[in-house]
């Protein structure tokens, strides 16, 4: 994978978007090596032919913000980057996921 040492401006602007916390949940956790992964996961995104979408956590009722999300991200990346996108989900989520898939494509 080909990356740059340096992460472009605009990589360093959207992580810092996506990882605010307003809610205080922890989220800056779940990248806390910061922009440099960040932008590494996005050149290995673009490079990738096969991507599979993983969404749900069954708790009564079944979530219904992962599902859509990862739905709304697997339209994006088939009708905007030409991906081939598996979506993959726990059998409680399994009913809101194929709603919100056959919804968005």
């Amino acid at each position: 994978m080909n990356t740059i040492r340096t992460p472009p401006k605009w990589a360093s602007s959207i992580f810092n978007i996506l990882f605010q916390d307003p809610g205080q949940r922890g989220i800056q956790n779940l990248m806390s090596n910061g922009p440099q992964h960040f932008y590494n996961a996005l050149c290995s995104l673009h490079q990738a032919k096969h991507i599979t979408c993983i969404s749900g956590f069954n708790i009564p009722p079944p979530e219904t913000d992962g599902p859509l999300g990862s739905a709304a991200i697997a339209r994006y990346l088939v009708r905007k980057m030409g991906k081939n996108v598996e979506m993959v989900t726990d059998s409680g989520c399994e009913e809101v996921q194929r709603a919100a898939v056959d919804s968005a494509l």
